[in-house]
């Protein structure tokens, strides 16, 4: 529910101050993200071969960018660098900052976060340690909006990540027409 419009809009006139159990922000603090956050998306995982695929189709599908992760105190925390992936949508309604631009002072606190950030767990063969630094990865509060997913077959995990971009941005269409078959 945490990134997906259609929950969080209705759920932020009942009860705004309702505090998500697992992602540790409040509702109304989760719809405002989605709508004041840059238009970017993370893919965090410590198979580096499977983020590169996902971001690989993800880019093909829906015309992203791969850009460089934003400079900010928790960014290195939330989204490691060498377990992230970040990419930048373009939407009709509302066009991506530019990668590089440095913004000044921003309304939004959380403005530099990503809109939406998939974790992927990686592949069985992991060695112990990385499974650890992983394990703790996962366990950070604070990130926003986020999409867990504990799957093996990458055609399930793309029709996930689709379905989950599509949530975050509707009026995204896939770019050339390119469709999951």
């Amino acid at each position: 529910m945490t990134f997906r419009r259609f929950v969080l809009q209705p759920a932020a006139e009942i009860a705004p101050k309702t505090i998500h159990p697992v992602i540790g922000w409040s509702i109304e603090r989760l719809l405002l993200h989605l709508n004041a956050a840059r238009n970017q998306a993370v893919i965090l995982s410590p198979s580096e071969a499977l983020r590169t695929k996902l971001a690989d189709r993800v880019a093909e599908r829906f015309a992203a960018q791969r850009v460089e992760r934003p400079a900010f105190k928790t960014a290195d925390q939330l989204w490691p660098p060498d377990y992230s992936t970040w990419l930048a949508f373009e939407s009709p309604a509302s066009p991506a900052v530019p990668a590089r631009t440095k913004s000044t002072k921003l309304a939004y606190a959380a403005a530099e976060f990503p809109k939406l950030t998939v974790l992927l767990d990686g592949e069985d063969d992991a060695p112990r340690a990385v499974k650890s630094q992983w394990s703790a990865i996962v366990r950070q509060p604070g990130r926003g909006p986020t999409l867990r997913l504990q799957l093996a077959d990458p055609a399930a995990i793309e029709v996930e990540v689709v379905a989950a971009i599509e949530s975050v941005w509707p009026d995204l269409g896939p770019a050339g027409g390119n469709r999951i078959e």
